[in-house]
């Protein structure tokens, strides 16, 4: 996933164990635009990441 987000910016990638299974935390950004988060979110959709959402910090 990380190289078909190449030039989206910073992406972080943490493992987590949920009822015995790896899952995967990706982490995009920051974007200081609303529109910009929604194409990342769009690309990362497409990459396979099922369940992305834009969270504001």
């Amino acid at each position: 996933m990380r190289e078909s987000l190449k030039g989206v910016g910073e992406v972080s990638i943490y493992p987590a164990e949920i009822r015995g299974r790896i899952w995967y935390r990706v982490r995009l950004g920051p974007y200081r635009e609303r529109l910009e988060a929604r194409k990342v979110l769009a690309r990362a959709v497409e990459a396979g990441a099922r369940g992305a959402a834009i969270i504001r910090n």
